[in-house]
């Protein structure tokens, strides 16, 4: 798939069970590398570290 990959079903299965609740900061490869409450935050953390995914795992 050009421009971008779908994140495997067993990952977001994982994900929901960690970080309820809790936005996650995601490497291209879909690692976590980071995790918390604020968007905000974490978007001023991790801006100048290039391309990241940033996504709310809900409960």
């Amino acid at each position: 798939m050009k421009g971008g990959s779908i994140m495997p079903v067993i990952q977001v299965l994982e994900l929901s069970r960690r970080y309820r609740n809790q936005w996650v900061v995601l490497d291209q490869r879909y690692n976590v590398l980071d995790h918390g409450g604020s968007l905000g935050d974490l978007r001023a953390k991790h801006a100048a570290e290039g391309r990241r995914t940033f996504m709310l795992v809900s409960g």
